[in-house]
């Protein structure tokens, strides 16, 4: 018997849609900020995972019925002898979880749609009977030595119908065996594996992680980590602490090591969590982080000079190796990003030129560029990335000689990108 799971906190909401949709947690902040404003949802700053009956259950499943994507959904749990929601171990003494309202939406934008429809069908999931699924575990002996296999299937699917296209499980289908029964050896494969390591935090595991370490509140960590990018401390979607961040890090665990104390954090967070609950007084927990941070700062004022020192090398060195692109296929030099002083046009060329080295190739004239750590197919070269404001960011290959050029979507800039469906 597998549950539904239960009913949205905020960090709940952050992961899922960034599973689903690719959202940052701060972009899922935002849009369910303007969602709450319209009176769609609930507040999402909760980090609540209780669905009291106060809400009015059955009054706002009818008004879902109302809406077509939902009407037989709601039919489905109407008809049940109990109409109960499951409910999560968390809870917030201000808020519920996030649920919607029932109030039919206007005019959506396609990302406020799919969010919306998200919280919905998570919401009607959380009155739904468990789903069954079967696991069957196979061992198959051969020469002596025991191999494994694993089947599972869903028998039920009860609240997977409901949770729909965001209910995802492994289906994996062996056919029937009885114990003692021969099976025949089609092949033998001898793999040649290593341990990998762990896998990179994402955006959204990385706020998840933050809520357990009781860092940042439920409102401020989605925020945390975009400051994080837009100052260039991490980048990529599997998140990499860039040259910049670690030298902040070491700069500051050099000279004032308690800024960087997680437990110092966590234990002022969690102090403000007992004002909140009534437990403590707020002058006394003001006073003693009062001194605190005054001891703090007095260090840092005492190291700023070494600080700002240290820094400015770091970033003197990061924008350096951000302009550098790999070797050029012309003389083997350094490919840089270069702006011309003349023209005030930006451009790939070569550390090489003073030697007699003329390769360039041209680039976008607008949007911030970045090298991946992608190759092109056609010719090795790193592929490059382009951002802009409010665009999705597109990848290209410069190499003027590269053999799949054809295949690729020329720009008005000259620059040639992925065509659609297709990769460099």
């Amino acid at each position: 018997k597998v549950p539904p799971g239960p009913p949205f906190d905020l960090t709940t909401l952050q992961t899922e849609a960034y599973r689903h949709f690719g959202f940052s947690p701060s972009r899922t902040m935002s849009i369910s900020q303007t969602l709450y404003e319209t009176a769609l949802i609930s507040y999402p700053r909760t980090s609540s995972q209780k669905l009291p009956p106060s809400i009015g259950y059955e009054g706002i499943l009818q008004d879902l019925s109302r809406q077509p994507p939902y009407l037989e959904l709601v039919n489905r749990i109407m008809a049940q002898e109990v109409i109960k929601p499951i409910e999560g171990k968390k809870t917030d003494p201000a808020h519920p979880s996030i649920y919607p309202t029932g109030k039919i939406p206007g005019k959506l934008r396609p990302d406020q749609a799919r969010l919306y429809d998200l919280i919905c069908r998570r919401f009607l999931a959380t009155f739904a009977p468990p789903a069954t699924r079967e696991f069957l575990d196979v061992v198959i002996v051969v020469e002596e030595y025991p191999f494994r296999a694993s089947g599972r299937r869903t028998l039920e699917a009860n609240w997977m119908d409901i949770y729909g296209p965001y209910a995802k499980f492994e289906e994996t289908l062996l056919p029937h065996l009885d114990v003692g029964e021969d099976v025949e050896v089609l092949d033998l494969l001898k793999l040649d594996k290593e341990t990998q390591p762990p896998k990179r935090y994402t955006q959204a595991s990385i706020v998840r992680e933050m809520e357990k370490r009781s860092l940042g509140t439920k409102a401020t960590r989605a925020s945390i980590v975009q400051t994080l990018y837009d100052r260039g401390y991490v980048r990529g979607r599997s998140i990499e602490v860039s040259e910049l961040g670690l030298s902040v890090i070491e700069a500051l665990d050099k000279y004032c090591p308690r800024v960087l104390s997680e437990s110092l954090t966590s234990r002022f967070e969690h102090e403000m969590e007992t004002i909140e609950l009534g437990q403590r007084d707020t002058e006394s927990v003001i006073q003693e982080a009062e001194v605190t941070l005054t001891e703090i700062l007095k260090v840092f004022k005492e190291n700023e000079d070494g600080i700002g020192r240290d820094l400015a090398e770091a970033s003197k060195k990061t924008k350096a190796r951000e302009r550098e692109i790999g070797p050029c296929p012309s003389c083997g030099e350094m490919l840089r990003f270069i702006t011309s002083r003349r023209t005030g046009k930006r451009f790939i060329g070569c550390s090489g030129y003073s030697k007699g080295c003329r390769y360039s190739a041209p680039v976008p004239q607008s949007g911030k560029l970045s090298v991946t750590r992608n190759k092109c197919k056609g010719c090795g070269q790193p592929l490059i990335s382009v951002y802009k404001a409010g665009k999705r960011p597109w990848t290209f290959c410069f190499n003027l000689e590269c053999p799949l050029r054809e295949t690729q979507e020329e720009k008005s800039d000259g620059t040639r990108g992925e065509k659609p469906g297709e990769k460099a």
